[in-house]
């Protein structure tokens, strides 16, 4: 119960490190308002425009940042409960939901120091705004993005994040030690993996077309164009997740025929072949820029979007190549795997 105890404690330091992280951005957003006051003082009827388009970008994706940490301890804290349960029906899920949550929250924790709430986005938000009341037509902006974050603000965050990842990449192994692997069932790992596939191409519809919908907003709201390019995003992200969604609903039945069968592994691994290949056309498809693109649709995507696609496509690949190896090793098991299967 000690490493479950102190799984717990680093998994609960999640909350005040985001409380940080979001007191960090809460300062740089204010700093970029004081920046945005000074460089207009002389157009006091820009201020609250500027200001309006800051605060669209900056205020959300501080929020959607701090709601990371709070989603990681949540979900964790969920693992974890199973695991002091101590439930042989459910145990066998800990070991690889907590190193999964782990790597993601370290990955996550990666994207919210690239996430600067005022940048990025916001320099794509202002740029018509700029152009249309005339500052960018003498060739020079009022203020630059580098002006907007003041240098403490970068170190810091860092090293907060840093911090926040070193107090959570032991949590997996603490949980591991109080729920060794080698008492793990094969062949009911092996269809809990192959089912995330499917949960993972309904997420990847869910992330791209959210993701879609907030671009389409944004590009309305400076230019009023873009309209036929999310249509055409939207219709290309409904046919990968298609495909996505029956390979890997397919896969997780010839999981269950391999383990109940005890049958041939070779139609299960050439067609995790093939779902590798899909899952790398679709990773491929979605971060590559759309070409001609010029209705600033591209640039609008929402900072979560591509990372959040990124980490559902690679989870969902190695869970499907972990589901392959749990199943070879259940149907060698006794009774061809169906003791796996069956309730403990």
């Amino acid at each position: 119960m000690r490493t479950i105890r102190a799984a717990a404690l680093l998994t609960l330091a999640a909350l005040p490190m985001g409380g940080a992280v979001t007191a960090l951005n809460l300062a740089v957003t204010a700093h970029a308002e004081q920046v945005i006051r000074a460089s207009l003082a002389a157009r006091p009827g820009l201020v609250q425009a500027a200001l309006h388009r800051l605060n669209a970008v900056a205020l959300t994706r501080t929020v959607e940042i701090g709601a990371l940490f709070v989603v990681y301890a949540l979900l964790m804290g969920a693992v974890i409960g199973v695991a002091r349960r101590g439930s042989a029906r459910w145990s066998f899920l800990v070991p690889s939901s907590a190193t999964a949550l782990s790597l993601s929250y370290v990955y996550w924790l990666y994207q919210a120091h690239a996430g600067n709430p005022v940048a990025d986005d916001f320099w794509y938000l202002l740029w018509d705004f700029w152009y249309e009341s005339g500052p960018a037509r003498s060739g020079t902006e009022p203020f630059t993005g580098y002006a907007t974050t003041p240098a403490w603000y970068s170190g810091t965050l860092t090293a907060t994040l840093v911090a926040a990842a070193v107090l959570a990449l032991p949590v997996p192994f603490l949980l591991r030690r109080a729920r060794p692997a080698a008492g793990l069932p094969h062949g009911r790992h092996a269809v809990f993996l192959a089912l995330v596939g499917p949960v993972a191409a309904v997420s990847y519809a869910a992330v791209n077309l959210l993701g879609i919908a907030r671009a389409g907003d944004l590009v309305t709201e400076t230019s009023g164009a873009a309209t036929e390019v999310a249509a055409d995003s939207w219709a290309t992200t409904w046919r990968l997740a298609l495909m996505l969604f029956v390979l890997s609903a397919i896969l997780t039945a010839l999981c269950l025929v391999l383990l109940r069968s005890g049958g041939s592994a070779l139609p299960y691994a050439a067609l995790t072949v093939i779902y590798g290949l899909a899952l790398l056309f679709t990773l491929f498809a979605d971060i590559s820029e759309m070409s001609n693109e010029t209705s600033g649709f591209t640039d609008f995507r929402p900072w979560w979007r591509t990372p959040g696609l990124v980490n559902l496509l690679v989870l969902a690949g190695l869970a499907q190549v972990m589901s392959v190896a749990h199943a070879m090793r259940g149907r060698r098991g006794t009774c061809a795997g169906s003791a796996n299967l069956a309730p403990h």
